[in-house]
């Protein structure tokens, strides 16, 4: 358990969901998404200016709204497998 968790920090870089500008971001999403965590997960995205892979209906319903307001793309799985 404590090296899968080591390669998961290794891995990945770990952004802590109370910062300020998710925080913020986080409950000026509270008119488009009801789910909690996931205002969390599309707020750190856009804070990070980062785009997101979900396979979320209620976030894939607002992506419109959120890639001409923010600049970030909500896309699904597929969409990066595509070209192969």
């Amino acid at each position: 358990m404590v090296e899968a968790v080591e390669v998961i920090l290794e891995t990945f870089k770990v952004v802590p969901f109370y910062r300020r500008d998710i925080v913020i971001g986080e409950r000026r999403l509270t008119v488009l998404v009801r789910d909690f965590i996931d205002r969390i997960i599309l707020a750190t995205a856009i804070a990070l200016g980062e785009n997101l892979v979900t396979e979320d209906r209620e976030l894939h319903s607002v992506k419109g709204i959120i890639e001409k307001t923010y600049g970030v793309k909500i896309l699904r799985y597929v969409d990066l497998v595509k070209g192969e």
